[in-house]
């Protein structure tokens, strides 16, 4: 099972002027829980990669398919959703084997990993983030641990576009299963965000 996430970060380093929506993967895989050292410190937890979140060219497979399904609308020219070295395609009638130069650095500057705060189930020797299609019941408690999470970075201009094409849906229905909660939650507001900037319900600093 896939699932689409997003949340909007507020500003990572000094150097950025404005916040970013982040968008990741998530897939059910079936993964022993990954072995912790007692003695180990919160950060040097935090710079292991989430292991329920998807690697690049899955995001960019999930993303192509709900592309073509008219599921979402994808613009983001610095992210292509066809594989690297495959768009000239069409021109020059070559296949090319691997990426430019050019395509790789674009994209390695949209495709980063952040750490991310998840529910976290303890083992005796480990830990395994909760995938947030499981269920909640059970003998286990939960702890907020971080994890390295790999995903796309989007501009505010681009999130609002991306957000606006998401299926507007309040319940949860096998169709629209690859929509995880936290971007629902985004999709509703960025709509109610823009019926009152329509209706000139805003405050002008």
């Amino acid at each position: 099972m896939a699932i689409l996430h997003g949340s909007w970060i507020s500003q990572s380093h000094a150097s950025e002027t404005a916040g970013h929506f982040w968008i990741w993967g998530e897939t059910w895989r079936r993964i022993d829980p990954i072995e912790i050292l007692a003695e180990s410190s919160r950060a040097e937890f935090s710079r292991i990669v989430h292991p329920f979140a998807m690697a690049e060219e899955e995001l960019r497979k999930l993303l192509r398919s709900l592309h073509d399904s008219h599921s979402l609308t994808w613009n983001v020219a610095e992210f292509p959703l066809q594989e690297l070295g495959v768009a000239g395609q069409a021109r020059t009638r070559k296949r090319q084997t691997t990426p430019t130069a050019a395509e790789a650095s674009v994209c390695s500057v949209r495709w980063q990993a952040i750490g991310f705060s998840a529910p976290t189930q303890r083992f005796e020797n480990g830990a395994l983030p909760q995938h947030s299609a499981a269920s909640e019941e059970g003998d286990f408690s939960l702890e907020l641990l971080s994890w390295q999470v790999p995903g796309i970075r989007l501009t505010a201009i681009e999130a609002l576009q991306f957000l606006q094409s998401l299926p507007l849906s309040s319940v949860l229905d096998d169709e629209n299963s690859w929509l995880g909660d936290d971007l629902r939650f985004w999709s509703h507001i960025a709509r109610w965000q823009l019926d009152l900037s329509a209706r000139a319900k805003f405050y002008r600093f």
